[in-house]
């Protein structure tokens, strides 16, 4: 009887497995293709953001609250950054209003003038910062970068890039 039992236990286990075995598989099959598709997202996304800038310290004027890209073509142009109209694409606040200055999100269309802003961001004036637009995961790993470049510069002085 003992026999008997366990011969039955071992072959419903047994197909049970055989009926698992294509559940799993398929498992892992969705997981890769899930993975891959996160991938494109993340590439796709930070292909999108590529041409954005986020600029700090602008206050909430109410003379520019209609046209926030005059006053980013009026800042860069008096801090000897050539830029006009047909560069941006867009530019408006981050963020609910609570009475903080909020950043800016600006889309440049052109790579060129992109990388100009890049370079020359040091000529800006001393209450305006500008960034790049990056995504959470690069916001967080580049944190987490920080005590490691601090410490790096001190020891070595030298510049970690992030």
């Amino acid at each position: 009887m003992e026999k008997q039992t366990t011969t039955l236990r071992n072959s419903i286990i047994e197909e049970m497995d055989e009926k698992l075995k294509p559940l799993v598989e398929e498992n892992l099959y969705l997981k890769n293709k899930m993975e891959k598709l996160n991938e494109k997202i993340k590439h796709l996304e930070s292909g999108k953001r590529e041409n954005n800038w986020i600029f700090y310290g602008f206050e909430e004027h109410t003379k520019y609250k209609t046209n926030i890209i005059e006053m980013i073509i009026k800042t860069l142009n008096d801090s000897d950054i050539e830029i006009n109209m047909r560069v941006i694409n867009k530019a408006f606040r981050i963020g609910k209003a609570n009475g903080k200055a909020r950043p800016i999100l600006v889309k440049i269309l052109n790579v060129r003038k992109r990388n100009e802003i890049l370079k020359n961001k040091s000529r800006l004036l001393k209450n305006i910062f500008v960034n790049e637009d990056f995504n959470k995961e690069v916001l967080e790993k580049r944190r987490e970068l920080i005590p490691q470049l601090l410490e790096e510069k001190k020891e070595t002085y030298s510049i970690l890039k992030i």
